[in-house]
């Protein structure tokens, strides 16, 4: 069995899945968020449902820079 995610805001451990896949699915509602650390290493965030809403609506989560990594286009 693989190991279980823990949500980075509230500490609430994943549920019980055969993937992380099934975490982000509609069913559960999960997110992950990758960054990379200032000595260039990846770094993974997962939120559940809940805190992930939260982060969203927050200035943390809310970013000009959409999903695709790339600016957005100039009007």
């Amino acid at each position: 069995m693989r190991p279980r995610e823990s949500c980075v805001d509230c500490k609430q451990p994943s549920p019980l899945t055969e993937t992380n896949y099934t975490l982000i699915s509609s069913r559960y509602g999960w997110r992950v968020r990758r960054t990379k650390l200032p000595n260039g290493r990846a770094h993974v965030e997962w939120r559940c449902a809940d805190c992930w809403k939260r982060y969203k609506a927050s200035s943390a989560g809310s970013s000009s820079e959409p999903p695709s990594g790339k600016p957005p286009p100039k009007e």
